[in-house]
């Protein structure tokens, strides 16, 4: 994860977030991160460490790499998630 893109980062967290139906509050209280934390990583102001992303990925249930890989074997990412994040 040594060139996160935290706009597309951002993008998928509020995208699997309202998949689950979480609202910031809940998803930052489940990461153990504060709400203005989690808002400022969904809109891409700030940069999370890898421990953070971990976190966020491990409260919406899904893997490191279907958060945050780009150009990652698609055979890692369950066709459902996928799906969320195509256009």
């Amino acid at each position: 994860m040594n060139d996160v893109n935290y706009v597309v980062l951002g993008r998928r967290i509020r995208i699997l977030r309202k998949y689950r139906r979480m609202t910031q509050e809940q998803l930052a209280e489940a990461a153990g991160l504060s709400i203005q934390h989690l808002s400022n990583a969904e809109n891409a102001r700030t940069k999370l460490a890898h421990a953070k992303i971990k976190n966020i990925a491990n409260a919406l249930h899904v893997s490191l790499d279907e958060l945050a890989g780009d150009g990652m074997d698609q055979k890692q990412v369950r066709p459902e998630i996928a799906a969320l994040f195509e256009e």
